[in-house]
């Protein structure tokens, strides 16, 4: 008879805890950590990739060396380039997968563009801000009581 395990459906085991931990050289090897909201800049000078790609082939290697997943479906490349006359360069390439290439993207919670300009972003903060005060507004043409709107108003419009 095994010993029972003080981690149940009703209780689980705390952030942290491992009930089994594969050791680094084991042959079944399942990342189950994520390499996820990475952000990595590189220049390109005279069109020369070298050190782009250098650097690119570089992090998916520590990927793969510290057992972190890179999920290929999310990741996204954006190229920021204020030149006049560019040379747009090919896809990026990541064990034989195109990344996919974006014009714009939402990084913790803030939508830059290309061109870094933040026109995405504002008109999506004013969508919010607009949907929460349309609320405000239809609680006070209903009458509710003045402390509950105070509370909403604290919780939803200046608290998000």
């Amino acid at each position: 008879m095994s010993p029972a395990s003080p981690w149940s459906a009703s209780r689980p085991p705390p952030i942290g805890a491992c009930p089994k931990v594969l050791p680094r050289n084991s042959s079944r090897r399942h990342p189950d950590k994520f390499a996820n909201d990475t952000a990595m800049i590189g220049l390109i000078e005279n069109d020369n990739l070298e050190d782009y790609l250098a650097q690119i082939s570089s992090f998916v290697k520590y990927c793969d060396q510290n057992y972190l997943e890179l999920n290929l479906k999310k990741t996204k490349e954006m190229i920021i380039d204020f030149r006049t006359s560019s040379s747009v360069p090919s896809p990026m390439n990541i064990n034989d997968s195109d990344v996919e290439r974006v014009s714009s993207y939402n990084y913790m919670a803030v939508i830059i563009d290309d061109k870094l300009k933040f026109d995405c972003h504002v008109e999506q903060i004013m969508k919010k801000a607009n949907s929460r005060m349309f609320c405000l507004h239809k609680l006070n043409y209903f009458t509710v009581n003045s402390e509950i709107v105070r509370m909403f108003e604290h919780a939803v419009v200046l608290g998000a």
